[in-house]
């Protein structure tokens, strides 16, 4: 009876701790939320120059059509903020309409229905891009207005106001946790290299040092202080101040239609070397936001320059304006050059939301498949393709691959490797998701597999698994980095324990460059995982074989190197060298010149679950090394086998197997009778599996091995 009565009240003080408790938690939750606004949805917040505040896009927020005095008090007007900007007419999943109808008012919504806020402003330079206690951030805006609806009153307004920094946006919002923002948009660094500016003053003024003018700001972009550093820390600065946010630079368009069109203001040689400037200058802006996204930050960039092909600036469909010399109705300074010159229009500004939406769209679909991290094999697809023949191939390929290693169990990623390279999805399991990532892949004449590769490689980081493996499918490489930059890398991520796995398309016969970017892509890869499409070659078989690696299928990799021809035989099906017969359903076989036809090496990827024939028939006076690997479930190869330094000569014919677990032998006979004159053998040491012994015994073994003629 008392141990009843002790259980009962003991139980007793545990539910009354334990509503005590609830009741502590949830004034401690109402207190919280007393002091702070909740996170309203996504939030977005847009910064940067004209090009994000709409310049040139009538109305701007705050203007009053009935009082200029009123309307040169807004910030918002000074700043040129457009109620048609591209940043106000993106949209996301979980918020209802477009941006601007969820526009941050000051003292209007400070807590409820806000998504967006915007901090752009026209003339903006990266010092603007910083907070108001920091000197020089704030934006100076010079404004001279008439107002001739007064008579007998004032008749002009002109003043200066300064604008505060625009990451004040952060840190002095009220209801705005900055831990919140998920992106932020923008588009800076023209201002700073005065390119509109020059543009406008040698067009006008006719002036003959536009080349140099252009030159000048190039050639000084990577000076120390120079346009490049202003940038990089521009960009630092929004990521601090908005920790957990994905920035996403837009670039800008090329200006001039290159018809020569343009009422004489402008030659087409001119409109030529402008736009190429700009392209160079968005190239740099790319490889500054790369630089970054190299160091961790989360930031990504948006090319808009294909969007607005065809539709510049003269063109009978423009998207961006002309040049006004007359000032329009709502310039800021009424007695200047309109500032609407060279900026987008309205359908511009369409054009430009189009671009980012994109990828806004892109990076909500990988939020939505969480990067997977358990001990499952994890495997990013780098795909490029700089010429648009084999893309349908290399998508049918790809997408080949997904099924049958997600079903398996394998974690995938897709990393479009063009111009700007991107992540189109993260790691993750959802095959339709994956495949939809796979034909967002376009194709791009200028390639970048380099950036390519190390967005794989910070897709990898930290990820718990036993097989890290990099999948790169391309047609070439892009000629900003050698073959030794390749190279080097790639040694560089083996070391980190990634696998890499090439996949070259390599149909046209006539291929510029074919010969050595197939060297290449064999040096990049992971001894054994180098794959080549020629000839007509069916592509999804070598996807099949990647698979089966992946999927943890046993291979045999056997390099031979001599000049002669290899037949591989198994149940009725041949591999062979002489003949072209290059894909079976057991293997591959790879034909790989090393210093000409007469040195040409054989390469083998053979199913371990087969008994196989091999026969070598010589073609040639040469010297005969043959090297044999086995893999264990992770693809990675073990135990590895040589036989090295044997003469050969036209006659010469040899027989192998290809068996784990009985030693690596070879008959040679060596002028052709039928006889055979030395059989070669590794020592015994080395024919065990990694699974059956200690690793010790293992690499002890490997470093013992023999081989042995008799």
């Amino acid at each position: 009876m008392k141990n009843r009565i002790l259980s009962v009240r003991l139980l007793c003080a545990a539910l009354s701790c334990i509503v005590l408790f609830s009741v502590f938690a949830v004034c401690l939750s109402a207190a919280a939320n007393a002091g702070t606004a909740s996170k309203s949805s996504t939030i977005i917040v847009s910064l940067g120059d004209s090009y994000s505040s709409g310049e040139g896009n009538e109305d701007f927020y705050g203007y009053d059509p009935d009082s200029v005095a009123n309307t040169v008090q807004s910030k918002d007007w000074l700043a040129h903020r457009s109620e048609k900007a591209w940043a106000g007419l993106l949209t996301l999943p979980a918020v209802s309409g477009k941006m601007k109808d969820h526009r941050y008012v000051a003292g209007e919504n400070d807590r409820n229905g806000v998504n967006w806020y915007f901090a752009a402003a026209s003339g903006a330079v990266t010092d603007n891009i910083n907070t108001s206690d920091v000197s020089g951030s704030m934006q100076g805006k010079e404004y001279f207005q008439l107002d001739i609806k007064l008579f007998g009153g004032k008749f002009s307004y002109h003043d200066t106001v300064k604008l505060p920094g625009q990451l004040d946006v952060f840190y002095n919002t009220p209801g705005l946790d900055r831990n919140d923002v998920d992106y932020v948009t923008v588009t800076i660094g023209g201002n700073d290299v005065n390119f509109v500016e020059i543009v406008k003053t040698a067009v006008l003024n006719k002036t003959s040092d536009l080349y140099e003018r252009i030159d000048r700001e190039l050639d000084t972009f990577y000076d120390r202080g120079g346009t490049h550093d202003k940038i990089y820390n521009a960009y630092k600065r929004i990521a601090k101040a908005a920790p957990n946010a994905v920035i996403i630079v837009a670039g800008y368009p090329q200006l001039f239609d290159e018809s020569g069109a343009m009422l004489g203001l402008i030659s087409e040689d001119d409109a030529v070397y402008i736009n190429n400037a700009a392209s160079e200058f968005n190239r740099r802006i790319y490889e500054t936001v790369r630089e970054c996204r190299n160091e961790g930050i989360k930031i990504e960039f948006v090319d808009v320059e294909e969007a607005f092909d065809g539709h510049l600036a003269y063109s009978e469909d423009p998207y961006i304006n002309e040049i006004f010399v007359v000032s329009r109705r709502q310039d800021i300074d009424r007695t200047a050059l309109s500032s609407y010159s060279l900026h987008p229009n309205e359908e511009g500004q369409k054009k430009y939301a189009e671009a980012v939406q994109a990828r806004l769209n892109e990076l909500e679909e990988i939020k939505r498949h969480s990067k997977e991290t358990s001990d499952q094999r994890n495997v990013v697809l780098v795909m490029n393709d700089s010429g648009g023949t084999p893309l349908p191939e290399m998508k049918k390929a790809a997408r080949t691959l997904v099924d049958s290693v997600v079903s398996k169990g394998t974690a995938v990623g897709v990393v479009s490797a063009h111009r700007y390279a991107e992540m189109k999805a993260d790691i993750n399991s959802n095959a339709e998701f994956l495949k939809n990532a796979v034909g967002a892949v376009r194709a791009d004449e200028t390639a970048n597999v380099y950036a390519g590769l190390e967005i794989a490689e910070r897709m990898l980081e930290g990820v718990n698994s036993p097989v890290r493996m990099i999948v790169i499918m391309s047609d070439g490489f892009e000629n900003g980095k050698t073959a030794d930059d390749f190279i080097k890398y790639a040694d560089a991520l083996k070391e980190k324990g990634i696998t890499l796995c090439t996949l070259g398309f390599f149909g046209a016969p006539n291929q510029s460059g074919k010969t050595d970017m197939k060297k290449t892509m064999r040096k990049i890869a992971t001894r054994g995982y180098d794959h080549m499409i020629e000839n007509g070659a069916d592509p999804l078989s070598d996807a099949g074989d990647i698979a089966d690696i992946i999927n943890g299928q046993n291979y045999v990799y056997m390099r031979i190197e001599c000049p002669a021809d290899v037949k591989v035989t198994s149940r009725g099906e041949t591999l062979d060298s002489k003949t072209g017969n290059t894909h079976t359903s057991f293997g591959i076989l790879t034909i790989e010149e090393k210093n000409g036809a007469d040195d040409t090496v054989k390469i083998l990827r053979l199913r371990e679950d087969r008994d196989y024939r091999i026969e070598i028939r010589g073609s040639g006076e040469g010297i005969m090394n043959v090297e044999a690997g086995f893999t264990d479930k992770y693809g990675n190869y073990l135990i590895k086998r040589k036989i090295s330094g044997i003469s050969t000569g036209k006659n010469t014919y040899a027989e192998m197997n290809a068996t784990r677990y009985m030693q690596t032998v070879l008959k040679l006979d060596e002028d052709g009778d039928g006889v055979f004159d030395n059989i070669c053998r590794t020592g015994e040491e080395d024919i065990w599996s990694w699974d059956e012994f200690p690793s010790a015994v293992l690499l002890t073994a490997l470093a013992t091995a023999m081989t042995v003629c008799k």
